[in-house]
């Protein structure tokens, strides 16, 4: 598995999305499709989504900030149960 989550040792601010054209492509596809599929009505027919309204985002956004500082924390605790210092 080759998830930055998953290298304890190193920050996510470590890796450069500028550096790793293929992960950028990837990320890039993915919002595409995801909008494509909840925000128009071929792909709301398709995959039966609706979309969100728009007030929800005022719930979702806020979590994503949160998720990274838990998982920054998480690697923080791993690294000092392990006894590594990373800068």
């Amino acid at each position: 598995m080759s998830s930055f989550a998953a290298i304890p040792r190193y920050r996510h601010w470590q890796f450069s999305l500028r550096e790793n054209r293929l992960l950028l492509s990837g990320l890039m596809l993915e919002a595409v499709l995801i909008v494509l599929i909840v925000y128009t009505p071929w792909g709301n027919r398709l995959f039966a989504t609706a979309p969100p309204p728009a007030s929800i985002w005022l719930v979702v956004v806020p979590f994503a900030p949160a998720l990274g500082v838990l998982e920054e924390g998480r690697k923080q605790l791993l690294r000092r149960w392990a006894g590594t210092t990373s800068s």
